[in-house]
């Protein structure tokens, strides 16, 4: 959040910003469970709003398609 340029506005912005953190176990840990956590979602949360951009919002999740994923994402 404390980048000079800003939070990423996207998910390929994160998940370069985490392999540019080096070759650590940590840092490719992330990177991988990240990746694998976004590509189930393809492209979903790339939009043309933020959550900083809205006072609240309301964001539909399909619970059937995404069984596993929706209890991730709701915390996301």
């Amino acid at each position: 959040m404390k980048h000079p340029i800003g939070p990423p506005r996207s998910t390929s912005d994160l998940i370069n910003r985490l392999q540019a953190r080096g070759p650590g176990k940590e840092s490719q840990g992330a990177v991988a469970r990240y990746r694998s956590f976004f590509e189930v979602l393809e492209g979903k949360l790339d939009g043309e709003w933020a959550f900083d951009d809205a006072d609240f919002a309301y964001v539909l999740l399909d619970g059937l398609a995404l069984k596993e994923e929706a209890v991730g994402l709701g915390r996301f």
